[in-house]
């Protein structure tokens, strides 16, 4: 929970460095965890450009009416990116991955359910909001979001999220507000549960 809190509130894969010291220091393993916490992250980061893609390509008809000018050129940069890095990724995969091969299709696979998963959990939140939106909008809402999180160094993805809407749909759309407001309850969940487990940390030095 510490790790996915550094990843939304800090930049991405802080979480993934906090996660690698913590299992250094209280997991009893032989080995180091380096190419076990190497692998995850790096597959996360592959299962994240797949789906992303998968999205760009569906909505790429429906991206075309709302991105425009500049910040078209800008999105599909950022396709041409995502597709490059993983491309890169599996040219080296044998260099890169320390994992045997079993283990790294489970863990992918993993990830990729995740993030199906997540992404239908928002869907549907944002479908009990905003009941008007027709599932077209859904759908480029989590194209958009999807591209945001592939961004590894960019904090409060929701927050920034909710200003690219704006952006895009006017301040005035009904969507804007909501984005808002669930962009801010994320930041305040994800301080929430930084808190709560700081002072249970805490509280297991006292005890102890």
């Amino acid at each position: 929970m510490r790790k996915q809190v550094a990843n939304e509130l800090v930049f991405g894969y802080s979480g993934e460095a906090q996660f690698y010291l913590w299992a250094r220091r209280h997991a009893k393993l032989a080995t180091s965890p380096f190419g076990a916490v190497k692998d995850v992250a790096v597959l996360s980061a592959v299962a994240g450009n797949v789906v992303t893609l998968g999205l760009m390509i569906a909505s790429s008809g429906l991206l075309a009416r709302v991105v425009v000018g500049s910040l078209g050129q800008a999105f599909a940069i950022s396709a041409g990116l995502i597709a490059a890095s993983s491309l890169a990724m599996f040219l080296l995969r044998r260099r890169l991955f320390s994992l045997p091969t079993s283990e790294l299709w489970a863990i992918f696979i993993t990830h990729v359910l995740r993030i199906v998963g997540s992404m239908l959990l928002l869907g549907v939140l944002w479908h009990l909001l905003l009941p008007a939106l027709p599932a077209t909008g859904l759908l480029v809402l989590v194209t958009m979001r999807m591209m945001l999180s592939r961004l590894p160094f960019l904090p409060a993805k929701d927050v920034v999220f909710a200003g690219l809407v704006a952006i895009l749909l006017g301040r005035d759309a009904q969507v804007v507000p909501a984005m808002a407001m669930l962009g801010g309850l994320v930041i305040a969940a994800h301080v929430a549960v930084a808190l709560c487990s700081a002072a249970a940390g805490l509280m297991r030095k006292v005890q102890g």
